[in-house]
Formats: structure tokens, C-alpha cells, sequence
């Protein structure tokens, strides 16, 4: 499925898909500014540039009273040329939190017969479906078998080895590995498999338990952070 949500439109079709949108927690026009420019602007400034081009009756002294006054008039309709100003508000603040929703769901990369399997809301992915990028730290879930019967299942974080990486060109300190020579590369290989990563050690384990699922690991938060 073609994406709709971007932050670069290039086409009139990509555009009308993007018209509004979110920045700091308030809705743009792309390309609602006055020319030559025609740069974003904001919602509010973009109802004034309309509200005084076409000399309407709508308060604008404060973003709030403006937004409570089209709210008013939304129950205008279409009768008066101030009830079609606040439908276009009213649709436009609308559409911009619909696209963040959609924006948000298409940088999951799930398709849609992934979302009805319920992985959007678990985030669990079947390794049987498929794998995360070669060293990428994810959180897996792998289980362990006694012999007893009894199965315990565990959470950690890890990474992907493909095979093909030689440890000159990993992203990581591999010290006392014991892995195959290549001749080719003058190098050694990494195993295949999946390796724990913790974060305050130096060392990596091979993870010997039965990987089954893995998670992307989330954004850290937004807040400044402590120096």
C-alpha cells in the first residue's frame, strides 16, 4: 500500500494529503502563507488572512476568542459566508489530527493484515515473518524449555546477526570471540543468531534460548535531558 503522509509533497495529489498538519501541538497550512513565498502558516493566522480579505464578522483579537467565535458559527452552516469560514477551521483542525493518526500508523510499517492480527497493539513480531535489520537492539521474547516440561518464557534486549558481518565492520567491540576465519576478509565472522545486549556491560551472550517474537524498541522521551 502506497503511503499517503509525508513532510515533502511533490505532486498536487501528495500535497492535498498533507494540506494540514500538527507542529508543536497546533495545526499548519502548507503553503497558506501570502505570496511570493506562500510559506506555512498556522491555522489561526491563516483564518485572519481569510477573515480580513473578506472583511467577515468574526472576532479576531485572541486565537481563543477566534476559535470560540467559529465554533458559534459553525451552527450557520453554509447560510452565511462566516458559518463556511468556520466549516473550513473546523475541517481543517479536524484533518490535521486525523493525518497524525495515519502518520503514526504508516511509520509502524504494518499493513493492514498485520493490524487485524492484532500486532499494532501488542508490537509483537514472529521472527517466522520476519527479522529486524542486522544489529538493530530490539526487545525479544524467547522460550525456554526444562526437563520437566515446564516452559519459561523471556524478555530481554538483543540484536540480529545475519552472518554475513565480519567484526571489523561491526558496529560493536567484539574482544575474546572465537569465530570462524574468513580468508576472504582477513576477519572474522559473526554467527548467525541473536546476541543479548545489556547496556551497561561490555560483553555480548549468545541468546541459546528459542527466539519467537521481537519488538522495536520505542522513542526516548522528548524532554530536555539532565546535564
Amino acid at each position: 500500500m502506497k503511503r499517503l503522509t509525508t513532510d515533502t509533497p511533490e505532486s498536487n495529489m501528495e500535497s492535498a494529503h498533507n494540506l494540514f498538519y500538527i507542529k508543536d501541538q497546533e495545526t499548519w497550512v502548507r503553503g497558506g502563507g501570502p505570496e511570493p513565498d506562500y510559506a506555512d502558516i498556522s491555522l489561526y493566522d491563516f483564518m485572519r488572512r481569510l477573515i480580513e480579505i473578506h472583511n467577515l464578522e468574526i472576532d479576531t483579537s485572541s486565537n481563543e476568542n477566534m476559535g470560540d467565535n467559529l465554533y458559534e458559527l459553525l451552527f450557520d452552516n453554509v447560510d452565511t459566508k462566516e458559518g463556511v469560514a468556520a466549516l473550513l477551521y473546523a475541517s481543517a483542525w479536524a484533518f490535521s489530527v486525523l493525518r497524525e493518526k495515519l502518520k503514526a500508523y504508516e511509520d509502524t510499517g504494518l499493513t493492514p493484515e498485520e493490524i487485524t492480527d492484532g500486532k499494532l497493539l501488542t508490537g509483537w513480531i514472529p521472527v517466522s515473518e520476519r527479522l529486524p535489520k542486522n544489529e538493530e537492539r530490539v526487545f525479544i521474547s524467547a522460550t525456554r524449555k526444562f526437563s520437566d516440561g515446564k516452559v519459561l518464557q523471556i524478555r530481554s534486549v538483543a540484536m540480529y546477526e545475519d552472518g554475513s558481518l565480519n567484526t571489523g565492520n561491526s558496529g560493536y567491540t567484539w574482544d575474546d570471540t572465537d569465530f570462524e576465519y574468513s580468508e576472504e576478509l582477513d576477519d572474522y565472522l559473526i554467527p548467525r543468531g541473536w546476541w543479548e545486549q545489556p547496556e551497561y556491560s561490555e560483553t555480548f551472550c549468545a541468546v541459546d534460548d528459542t527466539v519467537t517474537h521481537w519488538m522495536q524498541m520505542p522513542l526516548p522521551p522528548k524532554e530536555d535531558i539532565p546535564k
